[in-house]
């Protein structure tokens, strides 16, 4: 039998341990094979009926995968990346591996009729599992998406721009200091955590490049203490998810252990063997998914969860308050009924569970669900920017448009030509009938940015970040 050159011995030792002997080719054949395409269409821009209209589009073949309703893996002919057709690039679809949508739906599948306002993703670089929980709570309460990587702060935040994120607050911080300062402040919480990546190896083949025995060994001390933080920031009722895409069980069942033996008269684990149909397959004795490439033909990953039942021990809460200096303020209840008013009466929708904030000229918009955690904590980003003040006009953000602009008065639908050129940073011709100011442009009626009314021509507002040069594709 093949066996990928890029395993390491030790690894291949340690699997031996745990997968019997029948399933060790099965697992060997799977990590010799491409991983499949999967997309997930993202429910904050799209509904049920639009998915199989745009695999027609794009003449994809989907296959719906078993634990994510919104997921499916994708066959197409088109050489064009993914990431360059129109639907993905306002926003409409996700391209996301499928074992890496499991964490989110074992948390709405854990959490269940419970409440679910202040949710934490701990780990949250670039977004897949964060957009896809802001989905799940409908933009409702507030997400807190944190990343210890500052490199990856900018990416994860224009990926939820992308996706239409309204309850989304950003922060950079070592996960383990959340436990400190927000102690029982989460309804839930999800650790996808730092890890091995062992089960990444069909997308990656230098996944084991720095793979060794000590690094798993550090790693899962890691995990240990990110754990603990995550289970002291947690509310008694609270659900915590655990997840890696690795396989060994130093990272995944000895973490768990390690969890439920710390806080044993406080925690219990949630089974996830009927998750969905099938999960029986991955599921392990204590209730968790400890799934192999060969069990859907996917990548590798463990998820588990866990219901807090109890108190932390008073000793271990010591909340730590973040003084700081706090930019924003609050406008005066004049400025606020006026800015309100010009909003609902533009975009036709309602500012339920968000509150207005002012930082000198600009004007935000932060869910109310936020608003206990400010004094404790620094925040990379706060909520949407709805636009800055200029005389008596307030001029809308690139994201707010993103956000809300589906149900704006003053919107022009563009062709895909115009829409290609628009995504080249390009003016394009007016055929608005608007005379003045700023206009959201929409694409197949979603919209994909501002530009500034001149005359016969539409001045293109497209931050330049998200400016595409080649390769679009729209259909």
């Amino acid at each position: 039998m093949k066996t990928p050159t890029t395993l390491p011995t030790d690894f291949l030792e340690k699997v031996k341990e745990i997968l019997p002997p029948e399933e060790m080719k099965a697992f060997l054949e799977a990590t010799l094979r491409p991983l499949r395409k999967s997309v997930r269409f993202n429910r904050l821009k799209t509904n049920h009926d639009d998915d199989q209209c745009i695999a027609d589009r794009h003449a994809w073949t989907m296959k719906s995968i078993p634990w994510c309703r919104d997921g499916y893996w994708i066959d197409h002919d088109n050489e064009a990346p993914l990431g360059n057709v129109a639907e993905h690039m306002n926003g409409q679809f996700y391209i996301q591996e499928a074992s890496s949508m499991l964490p989110p739906m074992a948390l709405a599948y854990a959490v269940g009729e419970r409440p679910f306002e202040q949710v934490l993703d701990m780990a949250a670089a670039p977004g897949s599992k964060t957009t896809q929980l802001a989905a799940i709570m409908s933009n409702k309460g507030v997400l807190v998406a944190n990343e210890y990587s500052g490199s990856r702060i900018k990416g994860l935040y224009s990926n939820l721009v992308r996706c239409g994120v309204k309850n989304g607050a950003l922060t950079h911080y070592d996960g383990r200091v959340f436990g400190e300062y927000l102690p029982q402040m989460f309804d839930a919480i999800l650790l996808d955590a730092p890890c091995s990546g062992e089960g990444t190896i069909r997308k990656d083949p230098d996944a084991f490049k720095n793979w060794s025995e000590e690094s798993v060994v550090e790693l899962s001390d890691t995990q240990k203490a990110l754990m603990e933080s995550a289970f002291k920031a947690l509310k008694p009722g609270g659900t915590l998810i655990y997840s890696t895409c690795t396989l060994n069980h130093q990272e995944n069942q000895q973490v768990c252990e390690h969890l439920l033996n710390t806080y044993r008269d406080a925690i219990d684990v949630i089974p996830l063997n009927e998750l969905f149909d099938g999960a029986e397959i991955a599921a392990t004795p204590e209730g968790y998914l400890h799934i192999w490439p060969h069990h859907y033909d996917s990548e590798g990953f463990f998820v588990s969860a866990f219901r807090k039942h109890g108190e932390c021990p008073k000793k271990l809460l010591a909340p730590r308050e973040m003084p700081a200096k706090f930019p924003f303020h609050r406008p005066s209840r004049k400025q606020q009924a006026e800015i309100q008013t010009e909003i609902t009466a533009q975009y036709e929708c309602s500012l339920d569970g968000h509150s207005l904030w002012q930082r000198d000229r600009e004007i935000w918009l932060f869910p109310d669900a936020l608003l206990p955690m400010i004094p404790k904590m620094k925040f990379d980003r706060l909520g949407i920017k709805v636009g800055e003040q200029h005389r008596k006009e307030l001029r809308i953000s690139h994201e707010f448009a993103i956000a809300f602009g589906s149900t704006a008065i003053n919107k022009h639908e563009l062709s895909p030509p115009e829409a290609e050129a628009y995504f080249m940073g390009k003016d394009i011709e007016n055929r608005s009938q608007a005379k003045r100011g700023d206009i959201i442009c929409t694409y197949r009626g979603t919209p994909i940015g501002l530009a500034r009314v001149t005359g016969s021509r539409l001045k293109n507002k497209l931050p330049r970040e998200l400016v595409r040069d080649q390769g679009l594709t729209f259909k």
